[in-house]
């Protein structure tokens, strides 16, 4: 429960002790809106590194594949989601410019919402058709303008106890890739579970694996697979996410 509080605590600390560098932050971006993303990013990064290694505790954070991310472009991450601490610990990795598509209750959190809104997340109001649609198409934009995009296609967190095992890819997730023309990055994350929601309340320091695959473009698949880029995508993720177990049995 110490890790835990330690974590919570940095958290606190960040939104609220960094409310000066986040007010520093829109003023620059009133002079230089191309640059106020990045520097938003290496600070929300930094912080969220330290959190990691706080609830790691010293257990070995793997990165495999950073070699396949594109630099020269936006390109769109999807991933597994088992655990809030996914974003945490891929965060700090992340190569390039990237922001999250997010559910919309965190816009109810307001300095939470400044901070994403810097780093170009998106919020996706599932009930309301229009407006999805809308946050898809500036999604879309950010990927041709060359920010990535962060997706958990699953919607939701995997509650299945086989930490191989994906819900279904929402296919309308895939949009943005499509019709950006963009490379989808499929994402495997394992063991992040086991640091907060397996133990929950309690931080569990335990190792994570993330591992970014082979990007591919939507429009490259063979024909019978142009209309399952999530089925797809979620194979080659489960593919990581076995070879991964299949390494630590």
């Amino acid at each position: 429960m110490i890790r835990a509080v330690f974590c919570f605590l940095e958290i606190f600390l960040f939104l609220i002790l960094g409310l000066p560098v986040l007010l520093v932050l829109w003023v620059y971006q009133l002079f230089n809106p191309h640059r106020v993303s990045e520097r938003a990013q290496w600070y929300v990064a930094w912080i969220l590194g330290i959190i990691t290694r706080t609830a790691l505790g010293g257990k070995k954070l793997t990165v495999l594949g950073l070699e396949n991310i594109p630099r020269d472009e936006g390109v769109v991450f999807m991933g597994n989601h088992r655990s809030y601490f996914d974003i945490i610990c891929t965060y700090p990795i992340l190569p390039v410019q990237t922001g999250f598509l997010a559910k919309d209750g965190l816009y109810k959190v307001p300095s939470l919402r400044r901070w994403m809104q810097l780093l170009h997340c998106q919020f996706l109001d599932r009930k309301d058709i229009r407006k999805g649609m809308e946050t898809i198409k500036t999604c879309t934009e950010l990927v041709k303008n060359g920010t990535s995009i962060w997706v958990f296609p699953e919607g939701s967190r995997t509650k299945d106890p086989d930490r191989t095992a994906i819900r279904p890819f929402h296919e309308g997730s895939f949009k943005i890739a499509e019709r950006a023309n963009a490379y989808i990055v499929p994402v495997a994350i394992y063991g992040a579970d086991d640091v907060l929601e397996n133990h929950f309340p309690a931080v569990h320091p335990s190792a994570v694996t993330i591992a970014f695959g082979k990007p591919f473009r939507a429009s490259e698949l063979p024909p019978e697979m142009k209309k399952k880029t999530g089925v797809y995508t979620a194979e080659r993720i489960r593919e990581m996410l076995v070879e991964e177990e299949k390494r630590r049995a």
